[in-house]
């Protein structure tokens, strides 16, 4: 069994000029809120979704619905430091099989990719873990240092330190509920930051035991952004 993941905790201070709570930002040609577009365009089928968000806005999320039992929300109370944290917070309420494949995702991106194609291919390679990475330069997205040896070997991440040109895009594919978890908790004993002080997932990857892959994608849209959100609102193409 696959099971999407999505912590939604920030504040979103960015995006405050669109909306409140930019989860919630309707994308208005679907008719359906950003964290919902988003899980609708991974890329990747998940035979259910688990949403983590703040108690805050328990009612709202309720309100928009799961998607007829597609999608569960589990809520913490209060701010986290960064998703790792959010997710690890909830992890005693998540009732997953450990064997579980687990696919995390950001709440506010659309990805267009044959990801169940290619997430065979890393199941075929007996990978670990993997995620989906896009061409880019600037210090505000995180990166995977790739081997020059083996194709698409990532040698290790980090949150907004350019390691190469290879950036990931917040989608992340663990084997196994159970490496993810021991990997996580393992980050977070050892206090991995990054430069905001936050927990992120992609660190995780640097403490799984077992082969991590990129997989590359040409075509990603962040809607995080207000400038990008509008920019995908009218079908223009986004550059950083």
């Amino acid at each position: 069994m696959r099971i999407g993941i999505m912590p939604v905790n920030g504040l979103g201070t960015r995006f405050k000029s669109i909306h409140d709570f930019k989860p919630f930002a309707n994308v208005p040609n679907y008719y359906e809120p950003m964290y919902i577009h988003s899980i609708k365009n991974c890329g990747v089928k998940v035979d259910k979704f688990i949403v983590i968000g703040n108690s805050e806005y328990r009612k709202s999320f309720q309100q928009f619905g799961d998607l007829e039992g597609f999608i569960e929300y589990i809520f913490v109370d209060g701010l986290t430091d960064g998703p790792l944290e959010t997710i690890l917070l909830a992890s005693n309420k998540l009732n997953l099989d450990l064997n579980s494949e687990i696919l995390i995702i950001n709440c506010d991106q659309v990805v267009k990719w044959d990801g169940d194609q290619e997430i065979e291919k890393l199941k075929k390679s007996k990978a670990s873990g993997g995620f989906p990475t896009i061409y880019r330069t600037s210090p505000r997205h995180s990166y995977a240092l790739i081997s020059d040896e083996v194709p698409n070997l990532v040698l290790r991440t980090r949150e907004k330190e350019v390691l190469s040109n290879r950036a990931t895009i917040g989608l992340y594919w663990f084997n196994k509920f159970s490496e993810f978890l021991s990997a996580a908790k393992l980050c977070k004993e050892k206090n991995d930051r990054a430069p905001n002080n936050e927990f992120y997932v992609s660190h995780v990857y640097n403490y799984l035991e077992g082969l991590v892959f990129q997989m590359p994608i040409t075509v990603f849209y962040s809607l995080g952004e207000p400038d990008n959100y509008l920019k995908y609102l009218n079908c223009e193409t986004q550059h950083d």
